[in-house]
């Protein structure tokens, strides 16, 4: 995801995640791109919102944020929205 206009920011304040699909949360895999340890990170998916801890570490520039989702090629997963909550200090 990147924002369409930059996002410049001194602190994240806080950044949630919510995935929409045909499938409970445990069915997807959901890892985010580390920009400090250039590693993507697993993330367990709360039903309804999961908060990411340690946000910062996963924003780009511009406030560019690298998602990747897998799940069983045995199954079918259809994902209908992906939506970001992103709160900073300028």
């Amino acid at each position: 995801f990147q924002p369409s206009l930059p996002i410049h920011f001194n602190k994240v304040d806080r950044l949630a995640l919510n995935i929409g699909a045909n499938v409970t949360p445990d069915k997807i895999q959901v890892s985010l791109w580390n920009t400090q340890t250039k590693t993507w990170d697993s993330i367990t998916l709360d039903p309804y919102n999961t908060d990411i801890p340690k946000a910062w570490q996963y924003m780009g520039m511009d406030g560019e944020i690298l998602l990747k989702i897998n799940g069983d090629s045995n199954d079918y997963i259809e994902i209908t929205s992906v939506d970001f909550v992103l709160m900073v200090q300028p």
